[in-house]
């Protein structure tokens, strides 16, 4: 049996603390257009660093067009560009899954240090909760550094459990032939 809990935004960051980039409500073609009007040269800026005309861009990456849309390619480039994965997570988000970023295995194929990575990933998470609990006694609140930090170790955590998953298919016994 499995168990599964909402937490409202508002609760989860605290009311000062900011967001995360996807709110649930928030689409691919919603995403596309705000990676891309954050890019650090505005629109036209990107739209050259595309090689699309501008007028294109702004049809492509606009909510309300539904006959114009990015191509994957293009999807993929914009990120690529913007250094932010917000049209990935949405697509994510919508089909039931996370974008974790992956961190390449540091073990080099050996089972037991990629098993003590994953136990260390797993100290510095706990540690990364513990720490917040121990000094937040005052108001009860954690603050945004404490949550970020959480969340990278999480990440962290998932991308070393992954590792070790990798490392242990490695070693999987053949299968016997049929012969």
């Amino acid at each position: 049996m499995s168990a599964s809990i909402s937490v409202p935004p508002g609760l989860a960051y605290g009311v000062d603390e900011v967001i995360p980039a996807v709110l649930p409500s928030t689409d691919v073609k919603s995403a596309a257009y705000q990676v891309a009007h954050s890019y650090p040269g505005g629109l036209k800026s990107l739209a050259h660093a595309m090689d699309m005309p501008l007028s294109s861009l702004e049809k492509k990456i606009s909510p309300s067009n539904e006959t114009h849309n990015l191509s994957p390619a293009e999807q993929l480039l914009l990120q690529h560009l913007t250094g932010k994965v917000t049209v990935l997570q949405a697509m994510a988000h919508s089909l039931g899954y996370v974008v974790v970023k992956a961190t390449p295995d540091q073990s080099g194929g050996d089972v037991f240090e990629a098993f003590a990575i994953q136990q260390q990933s797993q100290s510095d998470f706990m540690r990364s909760i513990a720490d917040p609990l121990a000094t937040s006694g005052l108001d009860g609140f954690t603050t945004g550094n404490e949550i970020r930090r959480i969340d990278y170790c999480a990440q962290e955590l998932i991308t070393a459990t992954f590792n070790l998953v990798g490392v242990m298919f490695s070693r999987k016994r053949p299968t016997p032939s049929a012969n």
